[in-house]
C-alpha cells in the first residue's frame, strides 16, 4: 500500500513540473513562455562591481576531528548584477539591442575580477518574468499582464581588458 502510494505522489510531482503554466511573483499561474535560445552578448562594464552579496570572516582556523573553519569573502547569494553596454549581441531578441545599457545577472563570480571599462563576453539564457494586476479587487485570478523578459544566468566566456591611460 505504502508503495502505491509513494508511487501515485511521484507521477504526480512528475506531472506538475511538466505544467504549461508557471506562477508569478504575485501569485498568479500563468501560461508559459520558454525562449530556447542560447544568447552571446559583449558587454562593457559601466562601473566597478561591488554589487555582490558577500560575507566576512577570515580564512585561519583549524580541522580536528572533521570539524574546522573557515572564513573570508564568500560569495553568498549565487547572482550578481552587472551593468553594462551591449557592444554585441546574438541572436538580438525583442527586448535588447546593440548600444543598450542593461543590467544582467551572472552566476559566474569570476565577473568581480573585472573592472570599469573590460568587455566581457557572455552566454546567457533569457527568463519570462511578467507582471500582471488581478483580475479584480476580490479575484485572485490575472488580469493584464506586461511580459517582461530579460537576460539571466550568465556565464563568462573570455573579456577584454579596458585600455589604461595614465
Amino acid at each position: 500500500m505504502f508503495k502505491k502510494i509513494f508511487l501515485v505522489c511521484i507521477v504526480l510531482l512528475t506531472l506538475s513540473a511538466c505544467t504549461e503554466f508557471q506562477d508569478t511573483d504575485q501569485g498568479f499561474s500563468i501560461k508559459k513562455k520558454v525562449d530556447t535560445n542560447l544568447y552571446f552578448l559583449s558587454v562593457e562594464i559601466e562601473q566597478d562591481l561591488t554589487n555582490y552579496t558577500q560575507i566576512q570572516g577570515s580564512f585561519g582556523g583549524y580541522v580536528a576531528g572533521g570539524y574546522g573553519s573557515m572564513g573570508g569573502s564568500i560569495w553568498q547569494d549565487g547572482k550578481g548584477l552587472v551593468r553594462g553596454r551591449i557592444t554585441s549581441l546574438d541572436p538580438v531578441p525583442t527586448f535588447a539591442k546593440i548600444e543598450d545599457v542593461i543590467i544582467i545577472k551572472t552566476t559566474d563570480f569570476k565577473i568581480m575580477g573585472l573592472r570599469a571599462g573590460d568587455t566581457v563576453d557572455l552566454v546567457c539564457t533569457v527568463d519570462y518574468e511578467p507582471v500582471c494586476a488581478p483580475l479584480s479587487d476580490t479575484s485572485s485570478s490575472a488580469g493584464q499582464c506586461y511580459d517582461l523578459w530579460e537576460f539571466d544566468y550568465c556565464r563568462m566566456i573570455d573579456f577584454d581588458e579596458a585600455d589604461v591611460i595614465e
